[in-house]
């Protein structure tokens, strides 16, 4: 079997969606509309490849490598996406060797693709070529529409003076997006990442409150008079389990708690929305959300692994 590799084109992205929803759990797939967006993110002093294959029957892989402006420059992430009916030629392996002669030319010393822990053959497709577990991450699920209101009767009254409300009533919106984006900051520096806080700017917060999916109404926020202190979200894309993208509640006001009337807030509203399930994932050392979500009935499911390439 062969195929012609070439650097990819937007003039690829359908076929590239195509692609990527063959190999994708259905409720991990994407559309045209969030892959421009996630395209459109990507700044340009970034360092960034993608190649597909391409065969007799079109499109057969995609593959790509970046360094985020988020995260400190020499680590740089990586997927292979193939057609199972083009696997086991050495169409992945040669991907793989391109994207890391990319990574060495544009100073990268790490790899990380991030796999499925129940995902057999990637795995064993990444170890042949040196990758090396390096953390897991938590994924959790939970039932929505079975959701037991009884456990968590007047809620909201457990607020204590404080005030809950979404991000659509502190209108005009554009004005309070700055003071939203310092608390997610702040917060976010407490979220033990295995590869450190992303550091995000005003312009990326702005994006991401544009993309499909992103609910003002889902924002949820608690505000000690004018201060907020703690906030959580979901994101909504159709077909597709809600996502709690954040939660976080600043250190003064823990141990009361917060976090579980914000996810509670954003329970109410998936459920009001008729969606049927929500997830969220958390590190395997941030013990107080995965605690927090345990309570309200998630389940695990696999984790999601860091597989890493160390580029001597």
């Amino acid at each position: 079997m062969t195929w012609a590799i070439r650097p990819a084109t937007s003039d690829d992205i359908p076929a590239i969606v195509d692609l990527v929803n063959a190999v994708q759990r259905p409720e991990e797939r994407t559309t045209v509309e969030i892959f421009r967006h996630e395209e459109g993110m990507r700044r340009p002093d970034e360092a960034f490849a993608r190649f597909v294959a391409i065969g007799d029957r079109g499109m057969a892989a995609v593959a790509q490598t970046q360094n985020s402006h988020t995260r400190p420059r020499h680590k740089f992430s990586l997927s292979v996406g193939v057609r199972p009916d083009s696997r086991r030629g050495g169409l992945g392996t040669e991907l793989e060797r391109r994207l890391r002669e990319f990574t060495v030319a544009h100073g990268g010393t790490e790899l990380t693709a991030m796999i499925r822990d129940d995902d057999v053959g990637t795995r064993a497709f990444l170890e042949t070529l040196g990758y090396r577990e390096a953390y897991q991450r938590f994924e959790m699920e939970l039932g929505v529409s079975e959701f037991d209101w009884r456990r968590f009767e007047r809620w909201r009254n457990r607020l204590g003076g404080l005030r809950l409300f979404s991000l659509a009533q502190a209108t005009p919106v554009e004005e309070h997006l700055p003071k939203l984006f310092e608390l997610s900051m702040k917060l976010s520096g407490d979220v033990p990442h295995p590869e450190g806080a992303p550091e995000y700017t005003i312009e990326d917060f702005q994006q991401f409150a544009r993309m499909p999916g992103f609910r003002q109404d889902g924002l949820f926020i608690i505000a000690d008079g004018d201060r907020w202190v703690g906030v959580s979200g979901v994101v909504c894309l159709e077909g597709r389990p809600a996502y709690t993208y954040f939660t976080g509640v600043d250190r003064e006001y823990r141990g009361r708690g917060l976090a579980t009337l914000l996810k509670l807030a954003t329970i109410e509203f998936v459920q009001r929305n008729g969606i049927a399930a929500m997830r969220t994932t958390n590190d395997t050392v941030n013990y107080p959300m995965v605690a927090v979500n345990e309570k309200l009935g998630y389940r695990r499911l696999p984790a999601r692994v860091g597989m890493k390439f160390m580029i001597e």
